[in-house]
């Protein structure tokens, strides 16, 4: 057989690895996609932490940072970040003092070899320091405390979160997530359970991804008949249903304390 390409090298597995072009690299949209990763991440791990599950939406997360191009990352990317962690928005703040409290503990790593017994005078101080202070430290600046110059490198910030606001950092990043779950989101947040299990169903009975079909559900539970009563279209759309109907038999589902029948044919 005649090869398509004549110059072609027998096999891949003998040619030397291309040399990387490094005027193709992106870093501006290397660095936002980093900023994105980072908030898709904390967010994640506070839902985790608190036991949060992903299909549970949530009124906001908001990122709070002082860097510019952060911000500017997270706001043209706020779309993704509200898609991968199931939230109505994603804000940016650069002053996190709205949502949370801030705290100093001296670096002594950073500050005992430079301040030998001066240290102490300065831990002091920094257990007096406020929000405004603490802000000016995080933004970049150095503020005088006991007569020493101090950075954030110098200090050990800790924040401490308001109301049903959660809060994870990594390095100059942080995001608060807002944990309340008001009736309205509990109603959502089964609807999108019950989508769950109808394609379990789905993928039981064998069905292709594109095929149609309709669904019928029965319950007295006041969650399950309130999902479907509000978030029909939603449940219709994710599992391709062109018609759901009340009523009939079919299979027995726990949708988190919540039982309902289910029944999926092809439409």
């Amino acid at each position: 057989m005649v090869s398509q390409y004549p110059d072609a090298p027998d096999s891949v597995h003998l040619t030397d690895y291309p040399e990387a072009d490094e005027g193709l690299i992106d870093t501006e949209l290397e660095a936002s996609m980093a900023a994105v990763r980072t908030s898709v991440r904390l967010g994640h791990n506070l839902r985790k932490q608190h036991g949060i599950r992903v299909r549970q939406p949530l009124t906001e997360l908001t990122v709070l940072t002082s860097d510019p191009v952060t911000r500017a990352a997270v706001e043209s990317h706020a779309a993704l970040i509200a898609d991968e962690l199931n939230v109505k928005e994603v804000r940016v703040r650069a002053d996190e003092t709205a949502l949370v409290d801030l705290s100093a503990k001296p670096n002594f790593k950073a500050l005992g070899p430079r301040l030998g017994p001066d240290v102490k005078a300065v831990a002091a101080g920094c257990a007096a320091l406020g929000n405004e202070a603490l802000a000016k430290v995080l933004g970049g600046e150095s503020i005088e405390v006991a007569g020493h110059a101090v950075t954030a490198d110098d200090l050990v910030i800790q924040r401490t979160p308001r109301d049903e606001v959660v809060v994870a950092s990594d390095g100059p990043l942080s995001v608060a997530l807002d944990t309340h779950v008001s009736e309205a989101l509990a109603i959502e947040g089964v609807a999108r359970e019950v989508v769950s299990h109808v394609q379990r169903l789905r993928r039981e009975a064998g069905l292709d991804v594109t095929d149609r079909i309709t669904l019928a559900w029965s319950s007295d539970d006041e969650a399950i008949v309130e999902a479907f009563a509000r978030h029909a279209e939603m449940i219709a759309g994710e599992v391709l249903a062109e018609a759901i109907t009340e009523g009939g038999d079919g299979d027995m589902a726990e949708v988190l304390e919540h039982r309902v029948v289910l029944r999926v044919a092809t439409a």
